[in-house]
């Protein structure tokens, strides 16, 4: 929920910061869907509707790209660890 509301507040001053409103449509496609729609919705409040495409579809690709490899992060990595710091832990029992 405040994740939600800092992106929402972080979009709606992104043009100030000079940078290109694709780069924080990138950037703002990494986390859940609500962070998304908050903070693409807010980055496409003052764009023409052309760019407004290209930074809703940036922003969801980049969810998608994010979405995809956490699981495999989690999968590959994260449960091997787990697995380890299991059998560590329970080494004397």
């Amino acid at each position: 929920m405040i994740g939600t509301l800092w992106f929402s507040v972080l979009g709606s001053i992104a043009p100030l910061t000079g940078l290109h409103p694709l780069a924080l449509a990138a950037g703002s496609g990494v986390g859940s869907g609500s962070m998304l729609s908050a903070a693409s919705g807010a980055l496409v409040s003052g764009l023409d509707p052309e760019m407004a495409k290209q930074v809703l579809s940036i922003a969801a690709a980049s969810n998608l790209l994010s979405s995809v490899l956490g699981a495999l992060s989690l999968t590959f990595l994260g449960l091997p660890l787990a697995e380890l710091l299991y059998k560590i832990c329970n080494k004397g029992k």
